[in-house]
This record gives C-alpha cells, structure tokens and sequence, in this order.
C-alpha cells in the first residue's frame, strides 16, 4: 500500500487504514462529521478502531503524531480532527501522543486540487516544532489518504530532522 500511494518518493514503512471510501461510502458520511460538524467523540472512536483493526499496540511506534492545521484553519474549525484520531489511536495502543509538528504555510484545500497542485500546495508547508527529543518511530495520523500529498510532506520533515521510520494512518483512503 505505502508504495502504491507513495510510489517510492520517500520510504514509508506501512501505512494503516480503517477502510477504503468512495462517494457513497457510510464512511464518508462519518468523516464530514468529523471534519465539517466538530464530532470529536466519533474521531476518537474511529482512531481506537483503526488502532485495534491494525494492532497497532504491536507495531513499536515510539510517537504517535496527527498532521497539523494552520492556526486559522483551527481557529475556524476549532479543532483538529486528526488530532483527535490520533488521541483515539495512542489510547487505545498505549502509545505517546505528541505533536512533532506545525503548519507555517496557510494553503487552500487540497479538495479541488489535482494530485500535482496538491503536492506544490503543502511543500514546505510543514516544520518541527522541537528537535530535542526525535522519536526513532513515527506513526502520522490524518483523516484520510487521497494523493498522500500531505502526508509525505510531513514524512519528510521528520525524515530531515532524524526520524529513523515513519508509517501513517488514516480512517479512509479515497478510491474512485
């Protein structure tokens, strides 16, 4: 799966989803209430499946990440969904939850973007907020994979500053 998302661009252990979604999808459904309607609980729940559908207790991650939001993004939302997964997933595998890293660059919504507008809108739209203590594992966490565009953004920023591996989980992968 890692190669068929990521194609080799940067090294990805594993990734982890909950489920594959297209238009019609239940899951699809789930995931505008988590993004769009501020559902934290239902983000948490879903994290914790996704974590015991994978086992991820077993996986030997060191840190548990969620990808960041731009403050104003935060501000409008209130909160960060993948945060919240990411809380649901460290839980329920008795991992660290931490976040290694913030968004510097306001970018507009990759939904409407075409998987090469995607990758130019989150380059460099990520930093480490502390390189003091660099887990030697990470699991990043989003919402959902379509391009990965996003999330090898942030694989790479933790990459740069040591991070030895890195997997990522999501609740769905976009199918078509």
């Amino acid at each position: 799966m890692a190669d068929e998302i990521f194609g080799g661009r940067i090294e990805i252990e594993a990734v982890y989803l909950l489920a594959s979604f297209h238009a019609e999808s239940p899951l699809r459904s789930a995931l505008h209430e988590i993004k769009y309607e501020g559902n934290v609980e239902l983000a948490g729940k879903l994290g914790r499946q996704l974590a015991i559908r994978n086992q991820l207790n077993q996986k030997g991650f060191t840190s548990v990440t969620p990808v960041p939001l731009h403050p104003a993004k935060f501000d409008l939302r209130g909160y960060n969904q993948s945060e919240a997964i990411a809380k649901g997933i460290a839980t329920e595998a008795g991992i660290s939850a931490e976040v290694l890293l913030k968004r510097t660059k306001h970018t507009p919504s990759q939904t409407k973007l075409d998987r090469t507008h995607r990758w130019s809108n989150v380059e460099d739209a990520f930093e480490i907020i502390d390189t003091s203590q660099i887990p030697s594992h990470v699991l990043v966490v989003d919402d959902t994979i379509t391009t990965g565009a996003t999330l090898e953004a942030c694989a790479i920023q933790l990459k740069r500053v040591g991070v030895k591996r890195i997997s990522i989980a999501a609740l769905g992968y976009a199918t078509a």
